[in-house]
């Protein structure tokens, strides 16, 4: 026979046994099928328990940051890296979240790994009763580039300093957030109250577009390194926060802020703007080796945190500055192995 036997359905249907009958037809190929069945059964069968054994024998590490920005994308690096070297599947979870709830969820269990800011993660470590019962067992693992508290007005609105926004308009985070209250505070040390000017206590994003809308004169939020740029504009200004004995008074209440001059990240003219440590944080439960795993892969593959995150942002330097909670044994281990604390 010339060509080639193609052996599928059709063409066993289709050809000829010669000198068999109609009904031993009927059973030669019953019986073909079924084995072709059964053949395609055992293959895919073990061939999901060899994907199993290889690739999915592993527990899922969840991980809360932002909803956008880049604390979210940093979360996304540390997720994948994760999922690439360590025994787990990182899950960098987009779900809005106070840091407060973040903290809650760590300590319960529900989150492995949470992007914290300096003044939640200090009041819950010691237990500030306004917001908690008790000291919360959090730890660092590795700091990030600081959160910035973006003072920002608009050129034309007579508002050159923090003073000024007296008897104006300014939103700043919403109604019993720790963020919120405490530059609440801070206005309040410069004679800034609700009676005598509007503070709208509102989340970021909705205080942001009110400000781009114009419907209030100046907003204070941690926009930072984020997706905001103003350069494509000269309207806006950032408001200078000058050391005087009011800011030290600050300070002195809430010692893990810090001023430092900032303003070309947003495309914006330098001012001293209000900062604070952002940085992973875990619980002390975590496995000294897991915490030591993670913070060895942040620091040790910058090329892959550098494909979600931009160049402005730094990785390095001064990593430990400012972080208001103790490192988690794990992660202290590989910041002195690699020179990275003192």
């Amino acid at each position: 026979m010339k060509g080639k036997l193609i052996f599928s359905l059709s063409a066993f249907k289709n050809f000829q046994l010669w000198g068999v009958s109609t009904r031993r037809k009927k059973q030669i190929l019953w019986f073909f099928t079924v084995a072709i069945l059964v053949f395609i059964f055992f293959f895919f069968s073990c061939n999901e328990k060899e994907k199993s054994s290889l690739s999915y024998n592993k527990s899922f590490l969840f991980i809360n940051s932002h909803a956008t920005g880049p604390y979210y994308l940093a979360a996304s690096a540390l997720a994948r890296l994760i999922t690439i070297n360590a025994d787990y599947i990182g899950v960098n979870s987009s779900i809005p979240l106070t840091d407060n709830e973040k903290i809650e969820q760590l300590i319960n269990k529900k989150i492995d790994i949470a992007f914290l800011k300096g003044p939640e993660a200090n009041l819950a470590y010691h237990g500030e009763p306004f917001y908690w019962k008790e000291e919360q067992p959090i730890r660092a693992m590795f700091s990030l580039w600081p959160a910035v508290y973006n003072l920002i007005t608009y050129k034309d609105n007579g508002i050159k300093k923090i003073e000024d926004i007296k008897g104006k308009s300014i939103a700043i985070y919403s109604e019993n957030s720790v963020n919120g209250d405490i530059l609440n505070y801070f206005l309040e040390l410069y004679g800034i109250t609700s009676d005598n000017t509007t503070i709208y206590r509102v989340r970021d994003i909705i205080g942001i577009n009110m400000f781009l809308k114009k419907e209030v004169d100046s907003i204070w939020y941690d926009i930072g390194y984020g997706g905001f740029n103003f350069s494509s504009t000269e309207n806006f200004i950032l408001i200078g926060i000058e050391e005087n004995i009011k800011t030290r008074e600050f300070f002195k209440t809430y010692p893990f802020f810090f001023l430092e001059k900032f303003g070309a990240e947003v495309g914006l003219p330098e001012k001293y703007q209000l900062m604070t440590a952002c940085f992973a944080a875990c619980s002390e439960d975590l496995s000294e080796n897991d915490a030591y795993v993670f913070t060895k892969l942040w620091f040790e593959n910058p090329s892959l945190v550098r494909q979600y995150i931009s160049d402005n942002l730094d990785l390095i330097d001064d990593k430990i500055r400012g972080v208001p909670v103790p490192f988690h044994k794990g992660s202290l281990k590989y910041l002195k192995e690699a020179g990275l604390a003192y």
